[in-house]
């Protein structure tokens, strides 16, 4: 496990197969305890299902959403994550299937290159309105 943060700091955790993914559920005081030592602000949990394909789960431990459909700021840190160490055919483009367990499917598109002793990383995907409001200052 390691945390990596673009602002938001999602703990990575690695999951060994899709059915265990599949399997996880949000303990709320488990949740916080590993967020807390951490210093991380929520679970992304993952696994490789081959070259360019990912599924991920995030847990939230504080911010009330409980699992988060698609979570861009923590798919760019996992996108370094798995370019960094030759997993799912990274560094490269990749897709990160998430939100299915919620009814709410998304596709996070990943994109990780090698910039120097850095990485250009770009994270991109559709989205669909679920709500709108009006906020008046």
């Amino acid at each position: 496990m390691q945390m990596i943060t673009t602002g938001l700091a999602p703990l990575l955790v690695p999951i060994r197969d899709e059915e265990t993914l599949r399997r996880a559920e949000r303990y709320e005081p488990a949740c916080r305890r590993a967020t807390v030592a951490s210093g991380g602000e929520c679970l992304y949990l993952f696994t490789v299902r081959g070259d360019g394909d990912v599924m991920a789960r995030m847990f939230d431990a504080s911010f009330g959403v409980g699992e988060d459909p698609a979570t861009g700021s923590a798919a760019g840190p996992l996108g370094v994550y798995l370019a960094s160490r030759g997993l799912a055919g990274m560094p490269g483009a990749a897709v990160i299937a998430q939100g299915e367990m919620v009814g709410r499917p998304s596709f996070l598109h990943l994109d990780i290159r090698p910039e120097g002793d850095s990485w250009n990383v770009r994270v991109g995907g559709g989205v669909r309105i679920v709500g709108e409001g009006v906020f008046r200052v």
